[in-house]
């Protein structure tokens, strides 16, 4: 059962994350029913070569190939994919197409080759100008992880076969939690690994070398902000928060761990993202917050890293990608996130610093400064968050639920 992924690159990024989390899950055969077949990948960005050893490692039962092709413009994404399905002789089960951008030559390709056409689609961006709002309702079927996403592209016109396939987290790099015990009450904190042989580290021993590496003393409370920059993340107001409670909290330091910081075709390739980028910069050069902000490359070990993180920051404007929140709650570290519709899907009251999707920028700070100041409701948030995390966890349900739709015959 050959399928066909196309997404625009393979970098750090929730969209990416989820696909590799479901290669790694169907080929260890950790799924209610074990699979067996063959993906194909098509990204259309370089890809790491520790990526590709990852996806493409030897498995009798699945096979994975990752195929990196180049295309200056949209309709070249068709041609060179079907040339190259055509030279492989494959016959697709399902063309599963990750985020907007390459939907048309994805459901064109699904046609051609008589498959399902699938689009995820992970959060609804309003700078996305849909050319044929038609084309959404073409495809087989849709896929949102929060019923925020969902809602969000039919208010915008959007009709298609939803289907809600919440995010999940990969047990396999999972951070585990073990109670400790704080102020009388039970909460949990991050276990850390020890070093091995093959050289991991634990998450005390990459704060150290962090702090050294950026000249921070040791006693500095870190906020980040994690994911590729988009206008919608609205990490300028992180920057705006910082300046506020900078000044009741010396210590704060705001880092923002941007996967596309050094790879210059990768920002060649998006213009918008370079000008927020670029306004990001500007903003801390206009607050004088060089030294409390920082600009980083995002890290192969940052989720060894995310417990030595003090809080995580998410002032997001629109519903979706809560992956990375998922990700820094299971690793112990307090969320303060925008209240998006889609917020509480991810957690319930109490389990996630809530603060306004408009003016937001103190309210972070203020939230930031009560968790600082009040240990106790700082331990009783990460404790609800990981009991929340439970209905995430089971990545073989979730699995299953995108093998599911690959199966599926045709109408």
């Amino acid at each position: 059962m050959p399928i066909v992924h196309l997404i625009p690159n393979l970098s750090p990024s929730g969209d990416s994350a989820q696909l590799r989390a479901l290669v790694r899950i169907a080929k260890t055969g950790k799924m209610e029913m074990p699979r067996e077949g063959e993906m194909h990948i098509f990204s259309f960005s370089p890809v790491d070569e520790d990526v590709r050893k990852e996806l493409e490692s030897e498995n009798s039962r699945f096979m994975v190939r990752v195929h990196e092709l180049r295309a200056r413009f949209a309709q070249e994404v068709y041609w060179k994919v079907f040339w190259k399905i055509r030279e492989l002789r494959l016959r697709p089960r399902a063309v599963h197409v990750w985020g907007e951008f390459l939907m048309r030559a994805g459901l064109h390709l699904a046609k051609r080759f008589h498959a399902r056409s699938i689009a995820s689609l992970r959060h609804a961006d309003p700078w996305f100008f849909a050319e044929d709002p038609g084309l959404f309702a073409r495809f087989d079927v849709l896929t949102a992880n929060s019923n925020g996403v969902k809602n969000a592209w039919e208010k915008r016109g959007i009709r298609g076969n939803w289907n809600l396939l919440p995010d999940f987290l990969d047990a396999d790099l999972q951070n585990t939690l073990t109670p400790l015990v704080l102020n009388g009450g039970e909460t949990f904190k991050t276990a850390e690994t020890s070093e091995t042989a093959s050289g991991s580290k634990t998450a005390s021993a990459l704060r150290e070398e962090l702090l050294a590496d950026l000249g921070i003393p040791s006693d500095a409370v870190l906020a980040a902000c994690v994911g590729p920059v988009a206008p919608w993340k609205r990490w300028q107001w992180a920057v705006w928060s910082i300046d506020s409670i900078v000044r009741v909290c010396p210590q704060m330091h705001l880092l923002f761990f941007d996967p596309e910081l050094e790879d210059r075709r990768a920002r060649s390739l998006s213009p918008q993202t370079e000008r927020e980028r670029r306004s990001i910069a500007k903003f801390t050069l206009q607050y004088e917050r060089e030294s409390i902000v920082h600009f980083l490359p995002f890290r192969q070990d940052l989720q060894q890293l995310l417990p030595a993180l003090n809080y995580f920051w998410a002032p997001h404007s629109i519903s979706g990608a809560g992956l990375a929140m998922l990700e820094a709650a299971r690793a112990g570290v307090p969320v303060i996130a925008s209240e998006t519709e889609s917020l509480g899907e991810l957690f319930p009251q109490g389990a996630c610093a809530s603060v306004p999707t408009h003016h937001e920028t103190t309210a972070i700070a203020a939230a930031t400064y009560l968790l600082e100041t009040h240990s106790d409701r700082r331990a009783e948030q990460i404790a609800a968050a990981h009991s929340a995390l439970k209905k995430f966890s089971d990545a073989a349900r979730f699995a299953d639920a995108y093998f599911n739709l690959y199966a599926q015959d045709l109408p």
